[in-house]
């Protein structure tokens, strides 16, 4: 997923510095993120270490003042924007749903929209899953 600064500012309701239009590919630590990623700085140390890597953005609180003419957002919460931006990059696997050839279904079961049940799952008789 390629996402601009810009898009990315908009989705956690922060205010952009810089190049609105650096595309973002991902998040990593102020320790281990590359030029296509984005990352945060909670404090002025992490600050500093934001700005001596290879970081395509840094994520700041409001009240950082100085991003050394790097690009980056302002937000009330850097450690919880970057948790928001953990789920946008890396959303949690849906399963399909339907039900595997191998589970065992006993009787009166009611399986509601969407369920999913894996292979060699056992449902007992009278069991109601919701959707």
């Amino acid at each position: 997923m390629k996402k601009t600064l810009a898009e990315i500012c908009e989705y956690l309701q922060g205010e952009l510095v810089g190049d609105g239009s650096i595309l973002i590919q991902g998040v990593g630590s102020t320790e281990s993120v590359n030029k296509n990623q984005i990352t945060y700085a909670q404090n002025a140390k992490y600050l500093r270490i934001a700005l001596q890597s290879e970081a395509a953005a840094i994520v700041v609180g409001a009240d950082e003042c100085d991003l050394e003419g790097r690009s980056g957002i302002k937000v009330a919460d850097p450690k919880g924007a970057f948790v928001e931006l953990l789920h946008l990059f890396h959303p949690a696997a849906v399963p399909e749903a339907g039900i595997h050839p191998t589970a065992v279904i006993g009787d009166q079961v009611s399986i509601g929209d969407g369920v999913c049940i894996r292979a060699h799952a056992v449902i007992e008789d009278h069991v109601s899953l919701g959707a």
